[in-house]
């Protein structure tokens, strides 16, 4: 779902010119990187961060928006093309991007975009477990949701990450509208754009 404000916003807007008119986009919030793991599907890196540049720039048009969703981008992009183990994915980001990130968060995670970028990076390379992922992200507190979402989605794909989640979260999951079987017609499309 959106944020309330942003979905009020939404509610008000009737067309896509009346959207780019009315929309503030200087947020430093992580709404940009929580949009960004499904592009590392894509085959290049530098396609990858110009398409994650244009989905950010929409309602993130900020430095720490713009790097934090590449850099979410291209971690989902390393784990799913093998590109390397999980102690060298902070220096793959660091040779793409020029930027040096933390891997050590410890306390609460705001919604702000480089915090959350360093949570979801501390556990992708210190965990080996999805279950350990899952419960060092509501350890952390604050916005448990987006850190565990993005790194589950991201570490699944890794070969060193033991995938030891109870299978009732995959078998009772809702089947709504969109449900357990929109989310996997949704992950077959995405595979579909997967450049060998």
């Amino acid at each position: 779902g959106y944020a309330k404000r942003f979905y009020k916003f939404l509610e008000e807007i009737e067309d896509g010119k009346a959207f780019l008119e009315k929309i503030k986009p200087k947020s430093d919030r992580n709404g940009a990187a929580m949009r960004a793991y499904p592009l590392g599907v894509l085959g290049d890196e530098k396609e990858i961060i110009e398409k994650c540049n244009i989905q950010s720039e929409v309602t993130h048009q900020t430095e720490k928006a713009l790097i934090a969703a590449q850099a979410i981008a291209l971690a989902s992009h390393y784990f799913f093309y093998k590109k390397g183990k999980q102690s060298t994915l902070i220096a793959y980001l660091q040779d793409i991007q020029g930027r040096k990130w933390e891997a050590g968060r410890s306390g609460q995670v705001n919604v702000d975009a480089l915090e959350t970028v360093e949570a979801v990076l501390t556990l992708l390379v210190r965990e080996n477990t999805l279950q350990a992922i899952l419960k060092k992200s509501v350890d952390f507190g604050g916005d448990v949701d987006t850190v565990a979402s993005l790194s589950l989605a991201i570490g699944q794909m890794s070969q060193e990450i033991e995938n030891d989640l109870p299978s009732w979260l995959y078998d009772e999951l809702e089947n709504g509208k969109y449900g357990s079987a929109y989310l996997k017609e949704l992950d077959q499309a995405l595979m579909k754009l997967k450049r060998y």
